[in-house]
């Protein structure tokens, strides 16, 4: 806060308070490590009850106006808010979505592992993981519409389940796995190309224009980035900083991964982003536990989109970090 003479210290200090929100690593880590079973039950619960409350209140809005679960009802329909004449569309395809629901969407770990482990080391049926994972996977196609978060939690069982297949060669598992990366890849360079260049999603073409934006501010400061700024400052200069100089589609850090961390801290976003996925792979090598596999593959993933360090997802971070310090103690 020195450089930004025109705020006041106290902006620091407001930027800060979402890592709080790790402090509750603690809380969850003793609980389950204490009962590792029962603390992937909860989750399993939370997000099963979540998922099946949100499609019920879906249709009944979608078809017959009905909003029977206010908490979920908040932010259906087509916009949700006006600022700066730029309008903010959380519809998806002509249909209103429900988003902010990330602890249902990255829980998908938890059923993709038990499904595809053989060990019973937790008392819950596959059946179960199954009929959880399918919610999660009809909560994001027909509720929250995150393909991203669909895309990265398919990819993760699929790999689990090549990695998983013992009557495959090795040689074999890396050739598939090979072949998946490719075809993955070149599916999203087609499809952000054809995006981007015709302009038809806005999801897609601002994700580019602020991936590309925050390079340049790291670039131009890699040590601090742009540092701990609130979100609308006091001064113009300030603002355009941190937001880019479009008034009608302001740039924003969360959602484009480790490059938006970079922008906001510099190279301590980069160090922050990146420790729990190499901390996750260290602990793979003497754990070889298929849910800090799967923990691993997710959080690689929202480097790229969806960083679990964005204030919004630290809670998820603080319950990944809880469940490899749970299946590490597990037998």
């Amino acid at each position: 806060m020195i450089k930004y003479t025109g705020e006041p210290s106290t902006s620091a200090f407001i930027e800060t308070c979402p890592y709080l929100a790790l402090l509750s690593y603690y809380i969850f880590s003793s609980s389950c490590q204490l009962n590792y079973s029962s603390f992937l039950k909860q989750l399993m619960f939370f997000s099963t009850i979540a998922s099946a409350f949100a499609i019920v209140e879906y249709f009944l809005y979608l078809y017959n106006g009905i909003s029977l679960f206010k908490f979920f009802g908040f932010n259906y329909g087509q916009v949700t808010s006006v600022s700066k004449n730029a309008i903010i569309d959380l519809s998806r395809n002509g249909q209103s979505r429900l988003i902010g629901s990330d602890l249902i969407d990255f829980s998908s770990v938890i059923p993709i592992s038990l499904i595809l482990n053989n060990k019973k080391n937790v008392n819950i049926s596959k059946i179960y993981a199954w009929i959880n994972l399918l919610l999660i996977y009809s909560y994001e196609l027909f509720i929250s519409k995150t393909r991203s978060v669909f895309i990265f939690t398919l990819m993760t069982f699929l790999l689990l389940f090549i990695l998983k297949i013992s009557f495959i060669s090795n040689g074999l598992k890396k050739v598939a796995m090979f072949i998946m990366a490719i075809l993955f890849s070149l599916f999203l360079f087609i499809k952000l190309k054809i995006e981007y260049i015709n302009h038809l999603d806005y999801s897609y073409y601002h994700r580019v224009d602020e991936a590309a934006y925050y390079i340049e501010v790291f670039k131009n400061n890699f040590l601090f980035g742009n540092g701990l700024l609130k979100d609308v400052p006091n001064l113009l200069e300030d603002y355009e900083r941190i937001h880019g100089f479009n008034s009608f589609a302001s740039n924003s850090y969360n959602d484009i991964g480790i490059i938006g961390q970079m922008g906001k801290f510099g190279i301590l976003g980069m160090l922050i982003s990146l420790y729990f996925p190499f901390k996750t792979y260290s602990i793979l090598k003497e754990k070889k536990k298929m849910l800090i596999l799967a923990i691993l593959v997710m959080s690689t993933f929202s480097l790229f989109n969806l960083s679990l360090v964005d204030a919004e997802r630290l809670p998820v971070l603080a319950i990944y970090m809880a469940l490899v310090d749970g299946a590490v103690r597990s037998k």
